[in-house]
């Protein structure tokens, strides 16, 4: 299977994973909303309110993917070597360093919303670091 294919692929899990997290972390935030969200969702509803945002957010998961399964090729090109329990040291180590660049900046600046953003290097790590190089090995 070809690189960007399977980055398309794994794209398409993380986003239905980040989905079924995004809607759950709508839920859990119900009070907390800004006035604006919450008139918004009274007036329309949950789901017409949450779908456009998960079709988006499914839709960025999925070209990342794409675009990952590109770089990934590009790195393997180049002369990978395996590592990090992966078999793309460089691959892997790029992930890391993005995954680590989101964290840092949710703890810097988002402290108070670091449970609904620390999923996001998480998913990212484990289905394109871990995942991608060991599913096209």
């Amino acid at each position: 299977m070809n690189e960007p294919l399977a980055g398309l692929i794994a794209g398409f899990f993380a986003g239905i994973i980040f989905d079924l997290f995004l809607l759950g972390s709508l839920y859990q935030l119900k009070g907390s909303l800004p006035d604006s969200l919450l008139i918004l969702r009274s007036t329309i509803g949950t789901v017409r309110l949450m779908a456009p945002v998960m079709l988006f957010a499914h839709a960025i998961w999925t070209l990342a993917g794409m675009v990952l399964g590109f770089v990934y090729a590009w790195v393997e090109e180049v002369g990978g070597s395996s590592g990090l329990g992966s078999a793309s040291f460089g691959f892997t180590s790029l992930i890391l360093v993005i995954a680590l660049a989101i964290a840092g900046t949710c703890l810097v600046w988002y402290r108070s919303y670091w449970v609904w953003v620390m999923p996001t290097p998480i998913l990212l790590v484990s289905l394109f670091g871990c995942g991608l190089p060991i599913f096209l090995a």
